[in-house]
C-alpha cells in the first residue's frame, strides 16, 4: 500500500511526495480519501496479490500493479475491464519501476554475463517475459498479434496510461539506502492514523512530517521525482 499512496495518491492529489507532505492539499486528499474507504473492503488491507478477491467476488473495483491483476483479466477477459488509474487535481500519478542489470568487475566470465543481459534484452525475450508474469517490454518491441485477451487488455491499458496528456510519473524512493522501510512507514502510519483510527489529518501529518524531515536529513536524499530538484536533502515544505 505504502506504493499507492507514494506512486499514485500523493502525486495525483497534490503533484509530489515529501514536498507537499504536509500541505493543504495533503490535507484535503487524506479527507476525501477517509470518506472513500467507507465504501471499501475493510479485508483490503490483508490483500496481497487483488486478483484473487476480483475472480473470488470479494471485491468490484481494484488498484493494483498490472501483474498482481492478470489472472483475473487471463481466466475471466469477458468480465473484466482494466483502465488507467484515475486522474487528481495535480495529474494521472503511476509509479514506473525499472529493474537495472548489471555485471560484478570480479565476475568469473564477464562476456557470458554480458551475453546475458543482451538475450534478456531482445523484443523477443521482452514478450516472452510478458507473457509469463506481466512485466512489459522496456525496449521498443511489437507486441503480437495472437497476444491472450487479458494480456491484450493489461498492454493496452498501460499504453494508455503512460501516453496520457495528464500521466505524472512518480519515481520509488530514491537515495535512502537500507532506510527505505522508514520512508514507507511514515506513509502507511499516516494512513492508519487518519484513515484507519480517524484523526484529524492536520495534526497526523504535522508530527508524521517532523519524522520525515529528520529522516530525509540523516540519509541526505535529494528530492526525486515528481518533486522539484533540491540542491541538499528533500525537506517537507
Amino acid at each position: 500500500m505504502h506504493r499507492f499512496f507514494e506512486g499514485f495518491l500523493y502525486p495525483s492529489y497534490t503533484g509530489g511526495v515529501v514536498v507537499p507532505f504536509r500541505s493543504e492539499a495533503a490535507e484535503a486528499m487524506w479527507t476525501q480519501f477517509a470518506s472513500l474507504w467507507k465504501s471499501v473492503n475493510p479485508a483490503s488491507t490483508s490483500y496481497n496479490f487483488m486478483q484473487e478477491p476480483l475472480l473470488s467476488g470479494d471485491v468490484w473495483i481494484g488498484f493494483d500493479h498490472i501483474a498482481r491483476v492478470l489472472d483475473a483479466l487471463r481466466q475471466k477477459p469477458d468480465e473484466f475491464v482494466a483502465f488507467p488509474a484515475p486522474a487528481g487535481p495535480k495529474g494521472r500519478g503511476y509509479m514506473p519501476v525499472l529493474a537495472g542489470l548489471a555485471v560484478l568487475k570480479a565476475a568469473p566470465d564477464m562476456s557470458e554475463a554480458l551475453a546475458l543481459i543482451d538475450y534478456l534484452e531482445q523484443p523477443q525475450t521482452q514478450i516472452v517475459t510478458a507473457r509469463s508474469v506481466g512485466f512489459f517490454p522496456v525496449v521498443k518491441a511489437e507486441l503480437p498479434p495472437d497476444l491472450e485477451p487479458g494480456l491484450k487488455m493489461g498492454a493496452a491499458v498501460i499504453e494508455k496510461m503512460q501516453s496520457a496528456k495528464d500521466a505524472l510519473p512518480a519515481l520509488p524512493p530514491i537515495g535512502l539506502g537500507q532506510r527505505s522501510g522508514e520512508f514507507d512507514k511514515v506513509f502507511t502510519d499516516t494512513f492508519h492514523l487518519v484513515v484507519l483510527r480517524g484523526q484529524k489529518p492536520r495534526g497526523v501529518l504535522d508530527r508524521e512530517s517532523e519524522t520525515l524531515n529528520r529522516l530525509m536529513t540523516k540519509t541526505g536524499a535529494p528530492c526525486w521525482q515528481p518533486d522539484p530538484p533540491s540542491s541538499g536533502a528533500c525537506q517537507v515544505q
